[in-house]
């Protein structure tokens, strides 16, 4: 089971830096960028992920989804499950880069790199990840991990995670949608 990391709540998202051109051109920067970018996505007071699976013939199967509300933070474990409110949020900084060994890719579909995602608190687990970013470069927009073998705790090698900042899709579960 993916624990999110549904941010906290209160924190402005700091600028990713001032010469963004400059910036992607170096590779010392490059995954300083996509960090940034990951911290202040769990330092944004509202926003939506939506985790997927990615089945082997390519199609996305809902997994998992996060919410963070200016009511708290929510989870939905799987499609037809409940939501649960979260006991409060994670830390959006870790002690260790969640990204290393970052490239730029390409702007095909927005700001697109390249990287080893690092998930420290699951016994080093590490991924292969592409990461999408918002057009300033300052939040995730989307990430495809992939696993380098079958874990048990997940149903697929490879996840899929949307981010979406819009208030209006990030809104709190009715009561009735959500676990007492």
């Amino acid at each position: 089971m993916i624990a999110f990391a549904l941010l906290s709540i209160g924190s402005e998202p700091a600028r990713a830096g001032s010469d963004v051109a400059a910036d992607v051109k170096k590779p010392d920067n490059v995954c300083h960028l996509v960090n940034q970018a990951a911290i202040n996505t769990r330092k944004t007071k509202v926003y939506r992920e939506t985790i997927s699976i990615i089945e082997p013939d390519g199609s996305a199967k809902f997994f998992q989804e996060g919410r963070m509300t200016a009511t708290g933070s929510f989870a939905k474990l799987n499609a037809n499950s409940k939501w649960q409110k979260m006991p409060g949020p994670v830390p959006a900084v870790t002690e260790y880069p969640r990204y290393t060994s970052c490239t730029y890719v390409d702007n095909t579909e927005g700001p697109h790199f390249r990287a080893y995602w690092h998930n420290r608190g699951r016994r080093y687990e590490t991924a292969i990840a592409d990461v999408w970013l918002t057009p300033d470069l300052e939040k995730l927009r989307k990430t495809v991990r992939q696993f380098y073998a079958n874990d048990p705790k997940f149903p697929s090698q490879t996840l899929l995670a949307v981010f979406d900042y819009d208030a209006e899709h990030a809104k709190p579960p009715a009561p009735e949608e959500t676990m007492p």
